[in-house]
């Protein structure tokens, strides 16, 4: 047996965008920015911005998503 799990922090890039399926269900996606930051060996602050696409497929989280976030909202994701 294995276990793969990723933990996310960042802000999103732009409010859900929800669509429809035929069957009735509603699907939100939206993009997330994680960023790194650290000193390189000469000391001088880096700082690296990585973007993820998230979809969401529970009905009732996209309802949240859409009722309490935004373009900038810092977000916790977990799966």
């Amino acid at each position: 047996m294995s276990v793969s799990k990723t933990i996310l922090i960042g802000n999103m890039g732009k409010p859900i965008e929800v669509r429809t399926t035929q069957n009735g269900k509603r699907i939100g996606s939206f993009t997330l920015a994680t960023s790194k930051k650290w000193k390189d060996q000469s000391g001088e602050r880096k700082e690296k911005t990585s973007w993820h696409n998230v979809s969401v497929f529970q009905d009732g989280l996209v309802g949240v998503l859409e009722s309490y976030t935004g373009k900038g909202s810092k977000l916790y994701i977990e799966g």
